[in-house]
């Protein structure tokens, strides 16, 4: 099936910002951005994506597949992990195996530079893995199957877009393989605002926002904010079990609920051992999971200039709702 949107070439001056941030021949040495037919922006990938984007967009969906789509840093690993229990009968011990393998990381492909034919081999192996699939992906609709909405249950999450910008940038100094060389403050002005990273930072995480909103009210999507959740962990737990419809008793609500408190699912998460030995120093990716976190991080001049930006940001999406403003810009 033929895809709606195309590819735009970084200019010279958005290379060079890149190559400034980000040495080396890693996944972000050739980044192309992707729009839509109207040219409104969708995301950030790398250039081989152009090759295999195919494969995301005529994936083969199952209904009873249980979709997490979010920007990047929103709470996806916690709203994946949290997922998959309440589908699978909540089965604790079971958090210590690789949680990609349990539950399908679909960007990796891109992430990793995968050629075609070795990443159609890993979508093979998504394809074969058995019913119910919990699938995760920082991709908007509009890059994914046509279908999706109309046939799986989707989970969107958000967080406000300033603490993202925080995890973001701890992200990707903790990854080696990203080549990643910056201070704070140059990555939050010349990197994340300008969509210069993979996933394309702050344009992509309003290209998510305005993806969900165009869909508001559909039966098959659940929008859930991180802030929320973290207020209310177990109202959390039972609005997913609601949406996705399985039936867990109210002790394994109980139970799932303590196990995924941030400091309790930091100690056991699989996500939290660096296997291939890809980590810089001591760091963890479940790092911190702190509302507010990004005042310890801007200066008051950049969270200035951020607001004015996000409030143009949000307009362009076309939401007209001042609660989703706030949340974005954490002032609730």
């Amino acid at each position: 099936m033929e895809n709606k949107y195309k590819f735009q070439a970084l200019d010279e001056e958005e290379d060079k910002i890149v190559k400034k941030h980000f040495k080396g021949d890693g996944a972000h040495s050739n980044l192309v951005k992707v729009v839509d037919s109207n040219n409104d922006y969708l995301l950030t990938v790398n250039e081989t994506f152009k090759e295999i984007s195919h494969l995301y967009y005529d994936f083969k969906l199952r209904e009873d597949d249980v979709w997490i789509i979010t920007a990047p840093k929103c709470g996806t690993t916690w709203t994946q992990e949290t997922t998959w229990h309440i589908m699978n009968n909540v089965q604790l011990d079971r958090t210590e195996e690789p949680l990609f393998s349990r539950s399908p990381f679909l960007d990796m492909v891109m992430i990793m530079g995968k050629p075609l034919e070795e990443a159609k081999e890993m979508f093979k192996k998504f394809d074969e893995l058995p019913s119910p699939r919990t699938i995760k992906t920082h991709f908007p609709l509009q890059l994914l199957p046509p279908k999706l909405l109309d046939t799986c249950k989707v989970i969107f999450v958000n967080r406000n877009v300033k603490d993202a910008c925080v995890s973001m940038f701890h992200h990707f100094g903790l990854m080696t393989q990203f080549g990643f060389d910056s201070k704070f403050e140059d990555f939050a002005t010349e990197v994340y605002p300008k969509g210069l990273c993979l996933n394309g930072g702050g344009p992509g995480y309003f290209a998510m926002l305005k993806c969900q909103y165009l869909n508001i009210g559909h039966p098959n999507m659940l929008i859930l904010w991180y802030e929320n959740m973290k207020k209310d962990q177990r109202g959390m737990v039972e609005k997913i079990k609601n949406h996705v419809q399985y039936d867990i008793s109210e002790k394994q609500i109980d139970d799932l609920t303590e196990f995924m408190k941030f400091e309790n699912y930091q100690k056991s998460s699989s996500m939290n051992k660096d296997s291939r030995g890809t980590w810089k120093g001591d760091g963890q990716f479940i790092r911190k999971g702190l509302v507010g976190d990004w005042r310890n991080h801007f200066k008051d001049q950049t969270a200035g200039d951020w607001d004015s930006w996000i409030v143009e940001e949000f307009e362009k999406t076309g939401i007209c709702k001042t609660e989703v403003l706030s949340l974005v810009k954490n002032k609730i």
